[in-house]
């Protein structure tokens, strides 16, 4: 038994069924204040270039425009989003700015999007 009847579970399936997600950016930015970081979501021209800029004293981090989709379209939550930033932020105010780039993956990705055995 689904918790679903057999045509809601095909609409989604076969994507009968259209949602839009969105991005409250003022709340996105007040959530981060909360954490003592400055932050200014990307918005019109910018939204190309990164979702976010976050800076707490001279710790600095641009958040990759694809982390947008992850929020929007994978559903990351924001709690997720907020202690990934807050984690960058220390890691870089640790280490100092050395001018590298950290970019996120999974090493061996095919495995995360194939069914577990």
């Amino acid at each position: 038994m689904t918790p679903l009847g057999l045509g809601d579970t095909t609409d989604l399936i076969f994507g009968r069924i259209d949602f839009i997600t969105t991005l409250h950016a003022p709340a996105l930015e007040e959530r981060l204040a909360e954490e003592g970081i400055g932050a200014r979501v990307a918005r019109g021209d910018d939204v190309p270039n990164g979702l976010l800029r976050a800076e707490r004293d001279s710790a600095v981090v641009t958040v990759p425009a694809f982390v947008r989709e992850q929020v929007q379209v994978e559903l990351m939550k924001l709690d997720a989003l907020t202690s990934t930033v807050d984690w960058f932020v220390d890691d870089v105010a640790r280490r100092g700015a050395t001018g590298t780039q950290v970019d996120l993956f999974y090493e061996d990705e095919a495995a995360v999007w194939q069914p577990s055995r």
